[in-house]
């Protein structure tokens, strides 16, 4: 019976466009809160306080589910090569629609599916303060957890988010990759302002993506010399783009994006309109027209 939830839960998974569907079991995330309680000391979430709210539930995530079982990891693939008609630069991701809305109805679907077939309660979530994902990817076999921070696959690269679903039946757990980085140093190398200060360890205070994608008074000038160099408004996949797991991706047949140049002729309406479906939205017009005046200032 497990066994056949499994493995309907994969093929449903694979049929709504998630490649990889792996399976852990649920265990208290002690060590990994522990590093992630030293990082919040070392003030690295450069003020996004909302990492800090809910550490008990990232620690046992029978707090947020009591009947928690396992936990099942699905990863979304999203464009792997991009090329831009104008300096501006977004991250990957951002030019398709919201990867959290996407992927949650996409859960959502499946857990419906398997209430009604197997009678599996579940919960989902995308994103989640209150889930450490990528700690989960590693636990299940999602990939392992490169230099830069991002879970890394074989197959999909890191060009890929994340969606989980907590069961309360016990589902065969699968086996752990091991981390294949290596002496490689590329990403911590490209890194334009040294965010990367140790493996795995990200100092936000010094990285594009968190200024350029969350809510901030002032921007750093490191950070505005960085956008500047590199022409990033919305995020940043420098880190990804030299990876040796991505490099095959160069090859693909590249999507050419050319609406960044047209922002700062819209009105907010139009903008809204352009992005209504894009994370870009949650930025704001007028953050964005900011972004793009550091990048494109003389």
């Amino acid at each position: 019976m497990k066994k056949d939830i499994k493995e309907y839960i994969i093929k449903e998974g694979n049929k709504l466009g998630f490649p990889i569907v792996k399976f852990a079991k649920e265990e208290p995330l002690t060590n990994e809160t522990r590093h992630l309680n030293h990082w919040l000391s070392l003030k690295y979430d450069a003020n996004m306080t909302y990492m800090q709210r809910n550490l008990d539930k990232m620690e046992s995530i029978k707090l947020l589910f009591k009947n928690a079982k396992t936990i099942i990891l699905f990863a979304y693939p999203h464009i792997k090569n991009i090329v831009f008609n104008s300096k501006l630069k977004v991250g990957k991701y951002a030019i398709v629609s919201d990867y959290h809305k996407v992927i949650r109805e996409k859960l959502n679907t499946i857990s419906e599916s398997i209430l009604n077939k197997f009678n599996v309660n579940s919960m989902c979530f995308v994103d989640s303060s209150s889930i450490l994902e990528k700690q989960w990817a590693v636990r299940s076999g999602v990939g392992w957890q490169g230099k830069n921070s991002l879970i890394i696959n074989e197959i999909l690269g890191s060009y890929f988010n994340i969606g989980v679903m907590i069961v309360d039946v016990e589902i065969e757990a699968d086996n752990k990759i091991k981390n294949q980085c290596g002496d490689c140093n590329l990403c911590i190398k490209s890194c334009p302002t040294g965010a990367i200060v140790l493996d795995k360890v990200i100092d936000c205070r010094r990285c594009i993506t968190r200024f350029t994608n969350e809510k901030t008074d002032n921007i750093p000038e490191i950070i505005k010399i960085a956008m500047k160099k590199t022409g990033y408004i919305f995020g940043c996949d420098i880190c990804q783009d030299v990876c040796t797991f991505n490099r095959k991706f160069r090859k693909n047949k590249a999507i050419n994006y050319d609406i960044l140049n047209k922002i700062e002729y819209m009105s907010e309406n139009d903008f809204n309109k352009t992005f209504a479906e894009s994370p870009i939205i949650r930025t704001g017009y007028k953050r964005i027209l900011e972004h793009i005046k550091i990048v494109l200032s003389i």
